[in-house]
């Protein structure tokens, strides 16, 4: 990127891209960075990127469902 940081995943997924940001565990602290550099990021990717999060585990899964769904952001937890 033009900024110098460095994006964790492009995807396409149903023709568009998918800036994704990837957490190993999410909890209120790492959600907001999380949410953050994916939205910052797809700013910066332009071409109607769309931003998501995905995580492994984590304690924030209600508001952080809640908090993406509002912002659309696609969140994963896998």
């Amino acid at each position: 990127m033009p900024s110098g940081k460095i994006i964790d995943l492009i995807a396409e997924r149903n023709q568009a891209v998918m800036i994704i940001e990837c957490k190993r565990k999410l909890n209120g602290v790492r959600l907001f960075q999380a949410i953050g550099q994916a939205l910052c990021y797809v700013a910066e990717y332009g071409n109607g990127a769309k931003p998501a999060i995905v995580s492994f585990t984590g304690n924030a899964n209600q508001y952080a469902h809640f908090t993406c769904q509002a912002l659309g952001i696609h969140y994963y937890l896998k």
